[in-house]
């Protein structure tokens, strides 16, 4: 049985279906997401003769194993495709238990020195406030580059110098991005975006009641998410240099 929890295998499912399947572990996920990873060759779906993806279980075990590798472990896609490939990405994710041999050496531990397993990160509430040095902590960053993207105004910090919940979690995004040599001027831009969008959403509700404008504001949100993942996709698409 796989480690992580195995779906009827016995059934196919629309990528709605999926999507309800995965959420509740996975709250960022999204079928523009599926779709991405669909793309990049990390799991490939029946098609029904209409057309429509048909996701059998074991398509839903291995998007769960995905994107745990990218939540938990930040692999990038062109590792996490390549344990997939050779069939070491579940080994890799969740290592075995070795056995206990007959006799047993006496395990020598070396002060200082603890084995290295990667922890998942826990839970961050968006709307949480956190020091510097507890959002260092909380988002893997090191203080200095904390420290360095409030000075660039990319991270607000409030009247009693905290953190919003919110931006540990975008602290925890760039980290992976500059692993990827992302630095953080750029996230200036994204953050010029980011309060275009949010000042926009924000004219759009006033007019509701308390109760339903929050409902409200995570539609427009998640439109906005859509909007701009699929405008990114297409720029990518036309910056790809072409073979034909």
């Amino acid at each position: 049985m796989s480690a992580l929890a195995s779906s009827n295998l016995g059934a196919t499912m629309t990528i709605g279906e999926v999507l309800a399947l995965l959420r509740p572990d996975f709250s960022d996920i999204t079928i523009s997401k599926i779709r991405f990873l669909e793309g990049e060759g990390l799991v490939s779906p029946q098609r029904a003769p209409s057309g429509y993806r048909r996701f059998s279980g074991a398509d839903v075990d291995r998007l769960r194993l995905v994107l745990v590798a990218q939540r938990d472990h930040f692999l990038p896609l062109r590792v996490i495709k390549e344990k997939l490939q050779a069939g070491e990405l579940e080994t890799h994710l969740f290592p075995v238990e070795e056995q206990v041999s007959e006799n047993p050496q006496p395990e020598v531990q070396v002060e200082g020195l603890d084995p290295v397993a990667p922890q998942p990160l826990p839970e961050v509430d968006p709307q949480g406030r956190f020091s510097l040095r507890e959002a260092a902590r909380e988002s893997g960053l090191p203080l200095d580059d904390l420290r360095e993207l409030v000075s660039f105004g990319v991270l607000q910090i409030d009247a009693g110098e905290r953190l919003s919940g919110a931006q540990v979690l975008l602290c925890r995004a760039y980290a992976v991005l500059s692993a990827s040599g992302v630095d953080y001027r750029h996230l200036r831009q994204v953050k010029n975006s980011a309060s275009r969008d949010a000042s926009l959403i924000s004219q759009s509700v006033p007019h509701l009641r308390a109760a339903e404008r929050g409902d409200a504001e995570q539609s427009l949100l998640q439109a906005f998410s859509e909007a701009h993942y699929w405008l990114v996709v297409a720029e990518l698409d036309r910056l790809r240099p072409s073979y034909r």
